[in-house]
This record gives C-alpha cells, structure tokens and sequence, in this order.
C-alpha cells in the first residue's frame, strides 16, 4: 500500500470523476430507483423534470432534508422505477456529504446554514448537468460558494447590509431563473463575481487610506516627543527674549516637527537645525553682555540666511514668511544695540501623557502573545464583537510595543484599535481566533475526491488480486480434472505394445484468460469541453464592459495565476490589451474570446477600477480633520 501512497497522482480530470462517482455509488433504500450503468436521455429528462417540481415544492413548504431523500420521496408516486445512472446517483451522495460537511460546521450561524440549504437542490440539478464543478476549482458555482462561505463567517449588522441582503436575493434569482440551461446559474454567479470585486476594490483602498493615516499618526508621535525634548535641553528654565520665545514654540517648533517627520533625528540635516535653535538661544543671553556682543556681529548674517532657509523648505506658507524673519532681524539687531527688550522665564514643555487612575493587573498567557505576536499585517481575525456578533477583520497596521494594532473589518465598516496584550487577552477569553481564509470548497472538494481516489485505488488493486487468484484456482481445478481423466482413460484402455499413451495434445492446451477492462463508452457527463451559452456570453460582456482603464484580472495558465492590468480598450477592433505588474504587454484579446474565458471560469475580474466614495473614508476624513 506504500506504493500506492507514493505515486499517487492527485489530478483528477472529467473521465476520472466519472469512474469515481461510479465507485462511489451505493444501492438506494427504495424500489422506486433503479440504477444503471449509464445515463439514459429520457430517463435523465424525466429526473431532472422532477427535480425541478421538489424544488418548488420544497420552497413553498420550506421543508429542509438531504438530497437523497428527498429524491426518493419524490419518486413514490411512479409506479415504475426511475432509471439513475449510476454516476449520476454517485454525484447526489457526495453533495450530500459535502453538504452535511458544511451545516455541521460551528462558525456558520443558523442565517447562512439556511442560505447554504436553499441552494442545495440548484446545485445537485447544475453539478448533474455539468461535471466541472467536482474537477476543477475555476467552476464558476464553486467560486461564488467558496466567497459566500467567507462572508458568512461575519454576522454583523454591517455585513448584512453590504453583504448578506444581497447574497438573501441572489440565491432567489438561482431558485427562480435557474431551469433547464448551467448558463443560467453562471450568469448570475459572474455578476456576483463582479460586484464582489467592487466591495473588495472598496476595502483595499480604505486599507490603504487608513494605513497612511495611522502611520503619520504615529510618525507625528514620535517626533512631537523628539522636538519637545530637543527645547526643553535648548530654552528651558531660561529668561529670554517674549518674541524669541514665541517664534520658537510656534513656527520654528512646527518646522522641527515637520522636519523631524520625514527624516527623523538620525541625519546631519537634524543635527544642523538643533545647532541653529542652540545658537538662537546663546545669541540672545550672550547679547546682554557687553564683551560677548561683538563675536555675534559678524555671526548675525549667518545666522538669518540658516533661519530663512529652514523656514522656506519646511513652511507650506510662503507669504508668512517674511513678517516672521523681519521680527526676528529686528530683534536680534536690538540685541547687538545693547537695546533692552522684554524677556519671559521659560518653563519645560510637557508632553502628552496616558495617566493612570486605577490599576488593574490583566495577564496574558505566553502561548496567546507568542501567537498574536506571530501574526502579521493582511492576515484576518474572526472577533466577537460586544453585541455577541461575529466579525471577520484583518490586520491593516501592526504596532510595535504598547503602540495600537489597527483592524479594519470585513466589510470595511468598522475599525478596531488594540494592541498586543488587548489582542491576546481577546485569545484567552475565545474572542479572538485566527482565521486562514482557505477557500472551503475547494479544500473540502479536492480532499475529498483525492481520497476517494485513493480509496478506489486501493480497491482496484484487492479486484485484481482477486481476480487473479480466482484465475489461479479455476487453472489448479481444471488441472486437477484434466489429470482425473488422463488416469481414467489411462486405467480404461488396453495398454499399447510400445508402452506409449494415446492421449491428445489437446490435454496441454493451454487456457487464454482475458483480464483486459473495457474501455468506457463516450458519454454526455464524461465531455471535457464547457458549452458557453449565449445568455452567459452575454452576461459577461457586460461584467467585462464595467471594467474601466487600471482594472485588474487574473488568468489562469499552466496552473499558475497571472494578473493582468487592462491598458487599452481598441473600440474600432474591439479588443482589449492587458499589462502585467511592471507595464509590459502581456494580453491583446478579443473582447467575445475575453468574455467567453470568463464566463467559463478561466479568467476572473478582480478590480474593475471604478472610483467611488465610501462611509468609512468620510469617517476617516473626518478623524483626520478633527485631529488638526
């Protein structure tokens, strides 16, 4: 069995699941179906019929059950057995495995199970007219379940509104448009497609907003606390000039702060203005002194050219600028004059500080800050929120130390604020839980199938075996028959002069065993090639015509996904042209050939490139403007 471990080849194709859904197959607990090895056209017409009028049924009543059983249900009233294929009836009870896979799980409340199970019958009447959806992860109905299924992680008000209302009428335009034709489902499955592009275009963008924001945010910090003490080591505590005083705290504190914002206190620029600040000081307490006067006139010139030139590259208003210096010139001239002017008594800067009114000890277990300490900035969350609700965020800013982590949600509604032992406290208590948001039914389906295959491996194995050991022992009693008639016939007849027997060569002929396996017959379900519908081209002309200049796509070759920007729309030839990252030409296609890809799963729209506004970056807007 090591062998079969070691060599197993998880890609699956149309022919394969084919022979697995047969493996699959199990005898019904009904006389009402009869399986056979093939489909039949008619007998498939007359199920699917009938699939159809159990699902209207079943919406009027509401009834929930599995597929299996409300199949035989269905089928009570023919007096006749209704002929399934036998692959056809395999297909139903893996859905129905999959399908109680799914309602079983914990992180899906009772809204999004009965989302799930309302489109359970469309969707064993769309796998059942098209394979692709077990075999290949760019099925169109496996997309729009495995995003679904993400979205239902968060059951927020929030996330009703952006998301689950409209995922509550998508699933009644299944139930109501989906009849006879698959293209009907992947219609609908690629406007959902598009307008999940647009929601996520939406939050990256905030993300990035925020990020920005929340940075500077902390850059601003950072160097307020660095410019602080640089005045307080410089001015404090010292009786100096009123106008002095003021023009330090006021404009040439704001161009420290700018300055020290965009290159920190590590360059030599820093280093200079500190010096210009010290020499502003020293000049004005120097002046006072007769005998330290006369070293400053020649240093006057000097020190006006490196105030205005600070002021003029850090300043973003220019015409302000000039009554500042002339104050200034003013001043220090009446110093070198001997001219007494008005002095204050500075006092140190305070900076901005979280004090503490009551003290609570609060620890975290080693084990929930190593882990939060471990993830990074993009990966999600699930939070329960304090209404009891569950909401999907991800990490948008990663603090370091005591600093805030910022967390934006699922919807791009909401923003939290914790830091490091807020976050693992959240761990302790079961309210944080990390998420790796897998697709679930791609996981869930290619795991599946993958042991089925192992399993039916192992099964054709044990058949050949047996096989050839039912060979070997029917070869041993034909044998053994063979030489109880030679014994008879020896016994029976007179022996020959010459002592030689008269037997037939025809005793050693020997038996040809034919263990070779039919080839299977070309059937409709077994076909590789998808069918693209008119009403699915058309579908996704228009998904394609929303995509503006700048919107992204990704392409599927070789197994390796490729994203594509579009670059130009040739309207004359109707094509259109894609770059990839670095701008380079990767794609001229056709728009009919475009959209014909991707209305069968081998492209998708992931940005449309559309501008718009949103709540959360008028909320951010108005957190930046308030905080000014």
């Amino acid at each position: 069995m090591a062998s079969l471990d070691n060599n197993f080849d998880n890609r699956i194709g149309a022919r394969q699941i084919v022979e697995l859904l047969r493996f699959r197959c199990r005898p019904p607990d009904s006389k009402k179906i009869r399986l056979t090895p093939d489909r039949s056209r008619h007998a498939y017409a007359v199920l699917m019929d009938k699939l159809t009028n159990i699902q209207k049924i079943n919406l009027s009543n509401g009834r929930d059950s599995s597929l299996v059983e409300t199949l035989i249900d269905g089928c009570e009233e023919f007096e006749i057995a209704l002929p399934v294929a036998e692959p056809d009836w395999g297909a139903i009870l893996v859905l129905d495995e999959l399908f109680y896979q799914l309602l079983s799980e914990s992180t899906l409340d009772n809204d999004a199970k009965s989302w799930f199970s309302k489109l359970r019958l469309p969707i064993m009447r769309y796998v059942l007219m098209d394979y692709s959806f077990f075999f290949t992860s760019q099925n169109l109905v496996r997309r729009l379940l495995n995003q679904s299924y993400v979205i239902f992680l968060s059951n927020t008000e929030q996330n009703r509104l952006v998301y689950r209302d409209y995922l509550m009428n998508l699933s009644n335009k299944v139930v109501s448009e989906f009849r006879t034709d698959p293209g009907q489902f992947n219609s609908l499955c690629i406007e959902a497609q598009t307008f999940f592009a647009s929601q996520k275009q939406k939050l990256e963008l905030i993300e990035s907003q925020l990020k920005v924001y929340e940075t500077q945010k902390l850059k601003s910090k950072v160097a307020e606390q660095r410019v602080i003490k640089t005045l307080n080591q410089v001015m404090a505590e010292k009786k100096l000039p009123t106008i002095l005083v003021e023009f330090l705290l006021n404009q040439w504190r704001q161009c420290l702060l700018i300055h020290s914002m965009k290159l920190g206190s590590d360059g030599n620029l820093w280093k200079r203005q500190v010096r210009v600040t010290e020499s502003m000081v020293e000049f004005a307490e120097d002046c006072s002194n007769p005998k330290e006067r006369e070293k400053f006139r020649n240093f006057y010139s000097v020190l006006i050219k490196n105030i205005t030139s600070f002021l003029q590259e850090t300043l973003t208003e220019p015409d302000k600028l000039e009554p500042v210096v002339e104050e200034l010139e003013l001043l220090f001239n009446a110093l070198l004059q001997g001219v007494k002017v008005e002095r204050v008594q500075t006092r140190l800067l305070q900076e901005e500080q979280s004090y503490v009114t009551e003290v609570s000890v609060a620890r975290a277990s080693a084990e929930a800050l190593d882990l939060v300490a471990s993830l990074g900035e993009g990966q999600w969350v699930r939070l329960i929120t304090s209404t009891g609700h569950y909401e999907m965020s991800r990490i948008t800013l990663k603090g370091d130390s005591g600093s805030p982590w910022v967390l934006i949600s699922h919807n791009g509604k909401s923003v939290a604020k914790k830091n490091l032992l807020e976050l693992a406290l959240l761990y302790d208590s079961g309210k944080l839980e990390p998420v790796e948001l897998k697709p679930w039914w791609n996981e869930t389906v290619d795991s599946y199938f993958i042991q089925l295959q192992k399993d039916w491996a192992v099964f054709q194995q044990q058949e050949q075996q047996r096989r050839v050991e039912e060979e070997r022992i029917r070869l041993e009693q034909e044998d053994a028959k063979k030489q109880a008639a030679a014994e008879h016939d020896f016994l029976s007849k007179p022996a020959s002069p010459t002592g030689l027997s008269s037997e037939n060569d025809s005793d050693q002929d020997l038996i040809d065993v034919n263990d070779e396996e039919s080839s299977a017959s070309e059937s409709e379900y077994s076909e590789d090639h998808v069918r693209v519908t008119e009403q699915e081209l058309e579908t996704a002309l228009q998904a394609l015509d929303q995509i503006q200049i700048g919107g992204w796509i990704t392409s599927i070759v070789a197994n390796v996904e490729q994203r594509l920007k579009l670059a130009v729309k040739i309207k004359g030839r109707d094509k259109m042209v894609f770059v990839d990252r670095v701008g380079v030409k990767a794609l001229e296609v056709h728009r009919h050939e475009l959209a014909r890809l991707l209305a069968t799963g081998a492209v998708s729209i992931v940005d449309v490139g559309a501008q718009f506004d949103s709540t959360l970056e008028r909320v951010v807007r108005n957190i930046q403007n308030s905080k000014h």
